[in-house]
């Protein structure tokens, strides 16, 4: 049996450290290292029980045999972590892989290990960095029986999630230009993530960072998606998390991924 593709290499993102780790469980061993993500070769349309599965060779994507759900899900968890290390994937084959996972079931076991497994067991919590994005129209085509697409985050941007503190900061970072970050509180349920900002820093080159406080008066000391107020509040509503890649949609209706980010922070 051929030796399973290694996808432990660092991603090349702006910015980012080699400590980025995008090492992934055995069951990306289902993704033999023959066949590696991104090459045209024989594709299972099957692989991916998407409206879009019927242009899965013109992708150049290889996926797992088709089988069983868990196949399946392995094989796109590790066409994810291809796009991510690579970033050479084409974006169909990228979003194909979000939408099989959205698809899936999962259960409410499950789904509660995943603030833990976003935000650590102490502070100051997990980072992520995100690497592709697709819009709300591209989810709507998919849904009506087309093909979506997206494209990878341009730039460095970081979340981090403290499961203890129930805190989020989002940061935005050009390398020794400086960066932006927004901090604020979160609540969680049902894989559903709501959030608000209610600090906003900015740091530019080597001077201290300057930080305004941000939002309404109203907001503060409210858990975010509770409650009246609360329904207001963006979030991302989870469908994928492991340690090492997470899937979401939006409150606009787009879909993205992370990869876990172990690097410093404040760069």
């Amino acid at each position: 049996m051929a030796q399973p593709l290694s996808l432990c290499r660092p991603a090349p993102f702006l910015g980012a450290p080699a400590s980025l780790s995008l090492s992934l469980s055995a069951r990306c061993a289902l993704v033999p290292r023959g066949a590696a993500v991104g090459r045209l070769s024989a594709v299972s349309t099957a692989a991916f029980r998407a409206p879009a599965a019927r242009n899965a060779r013109r992708w150049g994507v290889v996926t797992a045999s088709a089988g069983t759900e868990e196949a399946e899900v392995a094989a796109a968890v590790a066409v994810l972590a291809e796009a991510a290390r690579s970033k050479q994937v084409k974006g169909e084959a990228v979003f194909a892989a979000l939408r099989r996972l959205e698809t899936r079931k999962v259960g409410a076991e499950e789904s509660k290990e995943w603030l833990a497994a976003l935000g650590g067991a102490a502070s100051p919590g997990r980072m992520w960095q995100l690497v592709f994005t697709a819009g709300s129209g591209e989810v709507r085509k998919a849904m009506k029986g087309g093909e979506g697409s997206g494209s990878y985050f341009p730039i460095a941007a970081v979340q981090r999630f403290d499961a203890q503190a129930m805190e989020i900061e989002n940061g935005v970072f050009l390398g020794p230009v400086g960066h932006l970050t927004f901090r604020g509180p979160m609540g969680f349920t049902n894989r559903r993530l709501a959030f608000t900002f209610h600090t906003l820093s900015l740091k530019l080159g080597p001077l201290p960072p300057i930080q305004w406080a941000i939002g309404k008066e109203e907001d503060k000391g409210r858990v975010p998606g509770e409650g009246k107020a609360g329904a207001k509040d963006p979030f991302f509503t989870w469908f994928y998390v492991d340690d090492k890649v997470a899937a979401a949609r939006g409150r606009g209706g787009g879909s993205a991924f992370w990869v876990r980010y172990t690097g410093p922070y404040k760069q």
